[in-house]
């Protein structure tokens, strides 16, 4: 469960620092909790900026059109940005130039949901308790005393 809050922890730094990807450290943030706490990770979904995203990637394995087209605008306006306003020596601004091109291409490389595509009901309502979750997920093995039966 520490992971997991590492993770956020990184991601809310990738949401201010412009070369720190957010959305890969809410993934694993939220696999962490999915493992670790499944109170935490029903939180993370229900969280109002974080469940879209969250949700379509658990569900379908892609991020929407329109999330994927505002990610990549944001990525080069901070980059061009911090290129064009920094101090930075040439050899450095190939190296960022060289990591950016990498993110913009494995983000390029993960599959894209139409932006009409059904959203489904996040799995977890509101009103779940960890103990209705653990035996929703067959985790009951979290339970120490229930594991040694």
């Amino acid at each position: 469960m520490c992971g997991g809050w590492i993770f956020v922890g990184l991601a809310i730094f990738g949401t201010i620092i412009p070369l720190l990807p957010s959305t890969p450290f809410l993934l694993l943030a939220s696999w962490c909790f999915f493992r670790g706490s499944p109170r935490v990770h029903a939180w993370l979904h229900r969280f109002k900026w974080l469940s879209p995203t969250l949700d379509d990637w658990e569900q379908h394995h892609g991020i929407r059109k329109k999330t994927k087209r505002r990610a990549v605008i944001l990525i080069l306006l901070a980059v061009t940005g911090s290129l064009l306003l920094g101090s930075l020596e040439s050899w450095m601004q190939y190296v960022i130039i060289a990591f950016v091109s990498v993110g913009l291409w494995v983000l390029w490389r993960v599959p894209t949901l139409s932006n009409d595509a059904p959203r489904t009901q996040p799995i977890l309502s509101p009103d779940d308790d960890a103990s209705s979750i653990r035996s929703f997920l067959g985790r009951d093995r979290c339970d120490p005393a229930k594991s040694r039966e």
